[in-house]
């Protein structure tokens, strides 16, 4: 086995698998989506400041939403500014707005929202 294939097992075991790479090609963002096996964790999801108030988050999303209800997933994430956001109430206000809440177990996961597949 190379170094790279075994960094790879290592960073897989680690972070859970990154799924949907194929959103970063379709629509101008960056994402950090990974499959835990119980659960799905969005950790990054950036559009581009001249890209954002058009669309391209919700439609992103939806398509995560989308996934995670068809694998029967909840999804975990905390809302944080370091990406570009302007506020971190303003991101919670946008992912209640696709069914996230205030997570009260924190036993699959540290982060502060969750949503239940529907």
């Amino acid at each position: 086995m190379k170094l790279s294939e075994l960094h790879k097992l290592i960073d897989e075991e680690i972070e859970g698998r990154y799924i949907l790479k194929q959103l970063e090609t379709d629509f101008p963002i960056q994402l950090e989506l990974y499959d835990k096996g119980t659960h799905l964790e969005l950790d990054k999801i950036v559009v581009p400041g001249g890209k954002r108030g058009v669309g391209i988050g919700s439609e992103v999303l939806t398509k995560i939403t989308d996934y995670a209800d068809k694998t029967s997933q909840p999804i975990f994430l905390t809302p944080s500014i370091s990406y570009g956001g302007t506020s971190v109430r303003r991101l919670e206000n946008f992912y209640k707005r696709f069914g996230f809440e205030r997570s009260k177990d924190s036993s699959l996961s540290r982060n502060r929202l969750v949503r239940f597949p529907s």
